[in-house]
This record gives structure tokens, C-alpha cells and sequence, in this order.
């Protein structure tokens, strides 16, 4: 049933990689939103080549964490005055 839902276009779910010590196959649904917080990356995550994907995570929470920083220089600027 998951093959005939992954062969449809647009497909219906997507094989997950294995896990390091994991026998089963994993899926996930690409019905609607999902719970990951990234959920337009989802998809191009499992895909692709992981060592290039956690670098891109690792990218995206470098720049959210410059933001949130200078967010946080400026409150500290206004409150000191």
C-alpha cells in the first residue's frame, strides 16, 4: 500500500532513511502540514544527502540565533537607556 502511495504524483508519503541500527523502514505522510516546525524542508531532508542537510539545519539555526541576539541587544539598549 505505501509503494502504490509513494508512486502517485505528487506522492502521498515518502521513505524515511534508516536510523543507525534500524531495521524497520520508516514513512511520512505529505498530506497537509506536519508537526515539524520546518515542514517546507521536510520532505528535501530526507532526500537528500543528510551530512548536507544538518549542515543546512545547522545554517538556519546559526542565522535564527544572530537574529534573536541582536533582537536582544536592542531590548537591553532600550531598557538601559
Amino acid at each position: 500500500t505505501l509503494n502504490s502511495l509513494m508512486k502517485v504524483e505528487p506522492p502521498f508519503v515518502r521513505e524515511l532513511p534508516r536510523r543507525p541500527g534500524q531495521k524497520e523502514a520508516r514513512f511520512i505522510h505529505l498530506l497537509g502540514e506536519t508537526a515539524d516546525t520546518n515542514e517546507e524542508h521536510l520532505g528535501e531532508t530526507y532526500a537528500g544527502n543528510p551530512a548536507n542537510d544538518l549542515e543546512q539545519r545547522v545554517s538556519a539555526l546559526e542565522r535564527e540565533l544572530k537574529e534573536v541576539k541582536l533582537k536582544l541587544e536592542s531590548l537591553v539598549k532600550e531598557l538601559m537607556g
